[in-house]
């Protein structure tokens, strides 16, 4: 299998993972709803604000959070330019923000995967000039670091729920890992 080949294998099973999860977490939504009913068999339990934020996004939405963390802060800005839903059923809603999202997770993959393959050759990024190069290194530089303020905001700020919190680790993690990168490219350049 060529590069190229690898790099598009792999993004594409990490947006059809996101795509699954995104599509299963709804009906672990239904099982909790479920399960608080059935502790309360001839209450009509109301599940309050405290159920969804214990509950949202499902665990399953949390993986691929966690996986994609710089893909869901890429895509975040979509919910304030296109708020209206594309689709909705009483379980699901697709917008434009869930599409930016696998859309930038496949981004995140292809270009993650040619990286980790490159092992030290020249690429086309050596065609542009060095100052291009510098100024797109600062850029991913304060990218990472966007990443890890978020990451980081979520993980100790006492208004995150419990979901949150469980996502933010992998924020910082990939913060690190990016900081990483850009800052050996900075350097050797």
């Amino acid at each position: 299998m060529t590069r190229n080949g690898l790099c598009w294998l792999v993004s594409g099973l990490q947006v059809a993972l996101a795509v699954f999860l995104w599509w299963y977490a709804p009906l672990q939504i239904v099982t909790a709803q479920k399960a608080v009913d059935a502790n309360y068999p001839k209450q009509h339990a109301q599940l309050g604000l405290d159920f969804y934020r214990r509950n949202t996004p499902a665990p399953a939405e949390r993986v691929s959070l966690a996986l994609d963390f710089p893909a869901a802060i890429l895509a975040g800005p979509f919910n304030i330019a296109f708020p209206r839903r594309l689709y909705e059923t009483k379980l699901r809603l697709l917008s434009m923000r869930d599409l930016a999202f696998f859309f930038w997770t496949g981004v995140l993959w292809y270009w993650t995967m040619s990286i980790l393959i490159q092992r030290g050759k020249s690429g086309d990024v050596k065609k542009l000039s060095r100052s291009v190069r510098i100024a797109l290194l600062v850029c991913g530089l304060g990218f990472a670091l966007i990443v890890g303020a978020i990451g980081l905001d979520a993980l100790v700020s006492k208004f995150s729920a419990i979901p949150d919190k469980q996502i933010a680790p992998f924020g910082l993690l990939w913060s690190l890992g990016l900081a990483a990168y850009f800052l050996w490219k900075l350097r050797s350049e």
